[in-house]
């Protein structure tokens, strides 16, 4: 099935997708000729050094914070934001170079972000205090009434209030089961032939994935600009500012450019090539950006999340390895406050007040681990 679009004819699936099944490039980086150097080469070359670069920096800082393992309730989430350079660098190198699979790799970093963005709120809280009780003492100090940010500037909202840090948690929090959703939808639909990542047609699945994720993010980012911006003088001695914004400008850069590529695509400004379709360039684009962003983010973050802190000058031995690193990968404390975060709702909703025994739910030694 074909239609004309210009002078060109454009192949459609059954269902109408745009099929864009170009010939494999024959030529090979290395042959008998020699080395071939042309642009996307160049650009996977490229991207690859600013991969390897990002990896080790990042990996270096994640090893000396296993190695001084001694506060696990803030490092398991310092260690899990620093695995986002590796693995969104990782990630988008491997869907330029495997452009035909990149929807799958670019889950996998989308996936991550939600993870990244959740443990930044959970340790900003363990900045604050150990337990629920010590958290909400800190935010019943903030009496002032505050205006919403833009666009909400008409509304008004009290951090003393009790249920205040709750209304936080499910801005921030709601990012993470809404993106878990749409990627087991994208896989699902990509398998059926529904997804059509070149169409922006609204009877594809890639549209409202989009738009999805869009508004998830959106307001994720939204609720924990306002959350550090209410605290963040509580947090100076911890210079909250840094590790704001290494987290903020990778979610920003990394969702963005994405959208801003594809809306090129769309407006025609980015033409296909023999080998190379418009989505395959777009793919290009954005992963050849990320990864000489997380370059630049894998430094910031030496000084952002810097290991001095923990260090323990009497401490005889390291902490193993292992044993921060498996702690680092338990997901439980996230799956335990979104968990509880849906009865609060729950109760809220019937008129139930929080009992003791739901209080209890709250304690961050219970909900994000043992303290040690």
């Amino acid at each position: 099935m074909s239609h004309n679009e210009g002078n060109e004819t454009v192949l459609l699936a059954p269902n109408g997708c745009p099929l864009e099944h170009l010939p494999e490039d024959p030529t090979r980086l290395f042959s008998s000729n020699g080395l071939t150097l042309d642009l996307p080469r160049i650009g996977w070359i490229g991207a690859g050094i600013c991969t390897l670069l990002a990896t080790i920096i990042s990996f270096v800082l994640i090893y000396r914070h296993l190695q001084y393992y001694t506060k696990p309730n803030q490092q398991r989430h310092i260690v899990r934001m620093l695995l986002m350079v590796p693995i969104y660098a990782i990630t988008s190198w491997f869907s330029f170079v495997y452009v035909r699979e990149a929807v799958y790799y670019d889950k996998i970093r989308i996936l991550y972000e939600a993870f990244v963005i959740s443990s930044f709120l959970i340790l900003m809280l363990q900045y604050l205090g150990d337990s629920l009780e010590d958290q909400k003492r800190v935010l019943r100090r903030h009496k002032k009434t505050e205006r919403w940010f833009f666009p909400l500037c008409c509304m008004k909202y009290n951090p003393s209030r009790p249920h205040f840090l709750q209304y936080m948690k499910w801005g921030i929090l709601q990012y993470v089961p809404l993106n878990v959703l749409a990627t087991v939808l994208t896989i699902i639909l990509q398998i059926q032939g529904s997804y059509c990542e070149s169409s922006w047609n609204p009877k594809f699945g890639h549209v409202w994935i989009l738009v999805i994720q869009t508004t998830a993010v959106t307001i994720s980012t939204y609720f924990l600009i306002m959350f550090y911006f209410t605290v963040r003088e509580d947090l100076k001695e911890y210079s909250p500012f840094y590790k704001f914004m290494s987290v903020k400008l990778v979610v920003f850069f990394s969702f963005w450019q994405m959208v801003a590529v594809e809306g090129l695509v769309y407006f025609g400004y980015i033409k296909e090539t023999t080998y190379w379709s418009t989505t395959d360039i777009a793919v290009g684009i954005n992963a050849i950006l990320i990864d000489i962003e997380m370059v630049f983010f894998a430094i910031m973050h030496l000084k952002a999340f810097s290991y001095k802190p923990y260090m323990i000058m009497d401490r005889t031995q390291k902490t193993p390895i292992w044993k921060g690193l498996l702690d680092s990968f338990n997901p439980l404390d996230t799956i335990r406050e979104l968990a509880y975060g849906v009865k609060y709702m729950y109760r809220w909703s019937r008129g139930i007040p929080v009992d003791k025994d739901s209080r209890r739910l709250l304690d961050l030694e219970r909900a994000f681990g043992r303290t040690r």
